[in-house]
């Protein structure tokens, strides 16, 4: 397992910093797949990370490459 999935498929002391961010945070793969993100987020979006993790953030927020600033950054 390299480091990348060891950090996202594990709750560790990561996790328990990033959920306590006021801000929205998201972590995406390359291909625009949501892996991860915080508690501000799921308030902000009214998506649990449990129910929408791995899913396409094209079909969750009907955004393009072009009106999303996550996928722009890909």
């Amino acid at each position: 397992m390299n480091l990348f999935e060891e950090i996202f498929t594990s709750r560790n002391l990561y996790f328990d910093a990033l959920d306590r961010l006021p801000d929205a945070m998201y972590v995406c793969d390359v291909e625009g797949n949501l892996v991860y993100f915080n508690k501000a987020a799921e308030r902000l979006d009214g998506y649990l990370l449990s129910e929408v993790k791995g899913e396409s953030t094209y079909k969750l927020y009907g955004l393009t490459e072009t009106d999303s600033p996550l996928l722009k950054a890909l």
